[in-house]
């Protein structure tokens, strides 16, 4: 039968982990599956291992299996931070440095981004923006000229206006003046005829008492 056991040894060397293993009378080794068929057993092979070493060597492999894995988890980190830079962080710098410069009043700035994702799609939208917008502050200056010119012409009817009451003012005034002048003379007039007139009555009366 195959015995499997472990042994203490007083060597220096530690722990023995022995194999033993019967061996019959035709010099071959016992089958597993004929255990309990009768033969003669003339001796027993036995092997030895140092756990000491064993534990050695699988404290090795362990320490190698978990730097092997440390690794590849720190390759697999960096992988994903490198795609997420690129993939996100890069094109987020991209817009940020756009508004920034959109917000200065450059809306000829342009995101430089190909991507067929949503992130290209949000930079074409973005760049399609900054057109429209450069469109409008065209429009809006030149429309701010335009009014400017109606300012300026509607300042000068306005003065025109201005200059053509100051004018009929001046000419109502002397017509009022004139007016007045007119209206004394006929009130002096009125008077000299009252007066006169007076007068002659008065001598007609004196003559007919006569």
């Amino acid at each position: 039968n195959l015995l499997a056991f472990k042994e203490k040894n007083d060597k220096p060397k530690g722990s023995i982990f022995n194999i033993s293993v019967p061996v019959e009378s035709s010099g071959g080794l016992v089958p597993a599956k004929e255990k309990n068929r009768k033969v003669k057993v003339i001796g027993v092979v036995k092997a030895g291992i140092s756990l000491e070493k064993a534990n050695r060597i699988a404290g090795s492999v362990i320490q190698f299996s978990i730097g092997t894995i440390s690794a590849v988890i720190l390759l697999g980190i960096l992988a994903i931070f490198l795609v997420i830079k690129y993939l996100l962080i890069e094109p987020l710098n991209q817009f940020i440095v756009g508004t920034q410069e959109i917000a200065k009043g450059a809306s000829s700035h342009r995101i430089q981004l190909e991507s067929a994702d949503e992130i290209g799609e949000l930079a074409s939208s973005f760049n399609d923006m900054t057109v429209q917008l450069e469109k409008d502050k065209a429009q809006l200056s030149d429309h701010a000229k335009n009014l400017e010119k109606v300012v300026l012409e509607r300042t000068a009817e306005l003065e025109r206006s201005r200059k053509a009451i100051l004018n009929m003012l001046d000419n109502l005034k002397e017509d009022h003046a004139k007016l007045q002048v007119v209206d004394r003379m006929k009130t002096e007039f009125l008077s000299m005829v009252s007066h006169e007139l007076r007068t002659e009555r008065g001598r007609k009366v004196t003559r007919c008492r006569r």
